[in-house]
């Protein structure tokens, strides 16, 4: 195995607290009770199988607290020494309510109209939505002030991915398919990785009771976009697209 280094060790605001910084994984805490938590869905099979073992050897003195966004990538003999909870997503009034206040504790001015387009974009990304808030924000010219500001560019791209949206809930529609390829045109064959993730975050909206079948599209895709040149990859897309509206009829 692998042998995990160290690259740095830093103590937190909370008590006897640490955020280690470790070699290709992230968000380990060690405190002084001995609790350490990982995200242990992005180890390898080999390395969860090594945590188990590490586990039975140290549970009569150390509690192990596993945080994941994917419980179905966590092997089953680790799941089964483990109670399970299940913490789902904020809703997007409770986003938005969290956004109003950073913005207003950074004395950020915004409208409401701002808010809207941020959550609706991002969500549920909570990371972006405040990554996005934070490079949106710019100096007035009083040199002090500071206001939200959204991009021309940003908004349109949003406005189509939207559009991309509205088009796979009509999947019988006459035309859909040329509609869609039009679309792609607008969009950044460089950034298409956003688009399938957003498709992937909407698949409830437009792919009600077929989630399971899109999703499969959607990866198959995007592991496909990863093997052929920038160029080119609005093909992969649009075969994509082709596979999904074929699932959705």
């Amino acid at each position: 195995m692998k042998e995990l280094k160290i690259k740095s060790i830093k103590k937190s605001e909370y008590r006897n607290t640490y955020d280690l910084s470790v070699d290709g994984t992230h968000n380990f805490f060690i405190g002084k009770n001995k609790i350490l938590t990982s995200n242990c869905d992005r180890m390898s099979p080999e390395a969860q199988c090594a945590l188990r073992n590490m586990m039975e050897t140290y549970s009569a003195h150390t509690r192990f607290i596993l945080t994941c966004n994917y419980v179905e990538k966590v092997i089953p003999a680790l799941l089964s020494r483990l109670q399970s909870f299940e913490i789902k997503p904020i809703s997007k009034k409770d986003v938005a309510i969290r956004l109003v206040e950073i913005l207003q504790t950074e004395n950020v001015s915004f409208n409401q109209d701002d808010i809207v387009f941020i959550v609706n974009t991002y969500y549920p990304d909570i990371r972006k939505v405040i990554n996005f808030a934070q490079q949106s924000t710019f100096i007035e010219d009083d040199g002090i002030s500071k206001k939200i500001v959204i991009s021309k560019e940003n908004a349109v791209e949003s406005d189509l991915l939207s559009k991309l949206v509205d088009l796979l809930k009509t999947p019988s529609k006459p035309g859909v398919f040329d509609e869609i390829r039009q679309l792609t045109t607008e969009l950044d064959v460089n950034s298409l990785e956003t688009v399938y993730k957003y498709l992937f975050d909407k698949v409830e909206e437009y792919a009600a009771g077929k989630e399971a079948i899109i999703i499969y599209d959607i990866a198959e895709s995007l592991y496909q976009s990863e093997l052929v040149i920038t160029k080119v990859r609005d093909i992969t897309f649009l075969a994509c697209i082709y596979k999904i509206l074929k699932n959705l009829k």
